[in-house]
């Protein structure tokens, strides 16, 4: 079935030192929420919309255990020590400002990853919330970025695999190619 094809295994997290990138080392999956759909997905490249909520690249919400997270202090130039605020997100997904707990990551694991529904890229769904589970979760990591999973040598052997094909296409038109020339010229005598 086309679920078997979804590939879990782990991406490489990649360092970008932005605050709002979040990747989690081992399982999990963040939620989110668009058009009123909760959807889970690995892809952590958060920000801040103009009303202060933590969205993700598509402008979904990213939900924490009170629902949508609101980060508004963020937007407040300065804390109490005259400093720019500093959001935190902990290895348990804990989101802080300037040390104070604001609301927390809501993170799950699938328990039979066979379940999972594809939609589009980057989201998941699972038909039963039951399948959901908050345990086995991996390590949140703050200004990490987790680039996609595809394994190099399978692709590369894939590509040349649909190059070689590609390439005898080729040469089949081509040889229809010239034996509708011939028989044209031929007809042309005629």
């Amino acid at each position: 079935s086309f679920n078997s094809q979804i590939n879990l295994d782990q991406g490489i997290l990649e360092p970008t030192g932005n605050e709002f990138d979040v990747a989690i080392n081992g399982d999990g999956f963040f939620k989110v929420q668009e058009n009123d759909t909760e959807y889970l997905t690995r892809d952590g490249r958060f920000s801040l919309d103009s009303d202060g909520f933590l969205v993700n690249s598509n402008g979904a919400n990213v939900l924490g255990d009170s629902g949508p997270i609101q980060l508004n202090e963020l937007f407040q130039s300065n804390n109490t020590t005259g400093g720019p605020n500093r959001l935190e997100i902990s290895k348990n997904g804990m989101v802080l400002i300037n040390g104070k707990p604001q609301d927390k990551l809501q993170i799950v694991n699938v328990k039979d990853p066979n379940l999972l529904e594809r939609q589009g890229s980057t989201y998941f769904t699972v038909k039963d919330e039951i399948e959901l589970s908050d345990e086995g979760i991996g390590m949140v990591m703050q200004g990490y970025f987790e680039k996609g999973n595809v394994q190099p040598l399978a692709e590369m052997v894939d590509m040349m695999r649909n190059m070689q094909m590609f390439e005898s296409q080729q040469r089949a038109m081509k040889t229809t190619d010239d034996m509708l020339s011939q028989v044209t010229s031929r007809l042309g005598r005629l």
